[in-house]
């Protein structure tokens, strides 16, 4: 299982390098950002993104302000919980 997840990651574009330890479960991928994504990872093993908007959501409290735009710290803290999101799925789908 551990070479089949391997070979598979190999093959999307931006990935660097892939490895995946069956005694522990975990698989490390190194790779590109901008030219790969953690989305097009975990879409490549056919896993849905787990921080993906849903129609049925849960929009924002009344009174809430809503930015339109991010700022690049709420950036940065969402794609590091992104990666580490990914990195855990990673790890639970290596047996």
């Amino acid at each position: 299982m551990a070479d089949a997840v391997t070979a598979q990651l190999r093959t999307l574009d931006g990935v660097e390098r892939v490895h995946a330890n069956q005694t522990t479960g975990s698989v490390v991928v190194h790779y590109t950002r901008g030219t790969s994504s953690s989305e097009a990872i975990l879409a490549a093993l056919g896993v849905a993104d787990p921080f993906a908007p849903h129609s049925d959501s849960i929009g924002p409290a009344r009174g809430a302000a809503c930015s339109q735009e991010a700022s690049p710290l709420t950036t940065r803290v969402v794609n590091l919980a992104m990666d580490l999101a990914v990195q855990r799925l990673l790890m639970a789908l290596v047996p």
